[in-house]
């Protein structure tokens, strides 16, 4: 298993365009949740979710509180234990980063950072626990790993055929991804069958997500770009991650 895997599982493979228009119209709202059944040959690694949780502010500024979590299996537990939580405090008119936190515990690896954002002067500040703090010029209203995805969910103008692209802030340093926007296919899951879109990811950075692993995600082809399903091989097999439950969405009628 590679050891970077899960944390940047339901991170990295969220891609939006760099289109930065304050967007209007939202696909998500507070109460959402999605959970995720991860597994490798056949086995059950992981279980992980993504969440809005509220609205609240943040120095002054309306915002979206999102959660993503993944926790091990039992079985993996046994020998490679994860449990990884990472926040993101969103823009609720923008939809852009004013904050990302991190905890990961992953075997014996253990890290806490924090990015906060000022988008005002364009600077983003790195902190990780043991370490001094660092700051970086970034492009305006820049995105964080999981931010982008909640941006990207936004977006009616994804044409088959065509790239999209985002910058976003990571490992200290904004990175320009690229997504391919492949085709249209039905993809079938405990929650129901779906209408997608699927995409690869073109990662161009080694060490953050699977070492620039093949990488596809299906969302749903609708207005809410719901994470049906992504597939990423690794050396030996694959890694599938499927939804399995759906809170919230579908309570969604045309915005918040």
């Amino acid at each position: 298993m590679n050891k970077k895997f899960i944390f940047f599982l339901l991170c990295y493979i969220f891609i939006a365009e760099n289109s930065f228009a304050d967007t209007k119209s939202f696909s998500f709202a507070v109460g959402e949740k999605f959970t995720f059944d991860i597994t490798w040959m056949g086995i059950s690694a992981a279980t992980a979710t993504l969440e809005v949780f509220q609205k609240t502010k943040y120095k002054g500024n309306d915002i979206y509180h999102i959660v993503s979590t993944v926790r091990s299996s039992k079985f993996i537990s046994t020998f490679y234990p994860v449990d990884d939580k990472v926040e993101t405090f969103i823009d609720v008119k923008g939809v852009y980063s004013y904050l990302l936190k991190v905890r990961q515990r992953e075997g014996r690896y253990k890290s806490d950072k924090e990015i906060e954002f000022d988008q005002i002067n364009n600077k983003a500040y790195y902190r990780k626990v043991g370490s001094k703090e660092e700051v970086f010029d970034v492009p305006p209203k820049i995105q964080d790993a999981l931010s982008c995805y909640y941006y990207f969910r936004t977006l009616d103008n994804i044409e088959v055929g065509k790239s999209v692209f985002i910058d976003t802030f990571e490992n200290k340093k904004t990175w320009q991804l690229e997504v391919l926007v492949l085709g249209k296919e039905k993809i079938r899951t405990p929650v129901g069958e779906f209408d997608t879109i699927k995409l690869k990811p073109l990662l161009k950075f080694k060490g953050v997500f699977i070492n620039k692993g093949d990488v596809y995600l299906w969302v749903t082809d609708d207005y809410r770009r719901i994470p049906v399903q992504m597939k990423s091989k690794v050396i030996i097999g694959y890694f599938t991650a499927t939804l399995i439950s759906m809170e919230g969405a579908t309570l969604i009628q045309g915005g918040l």
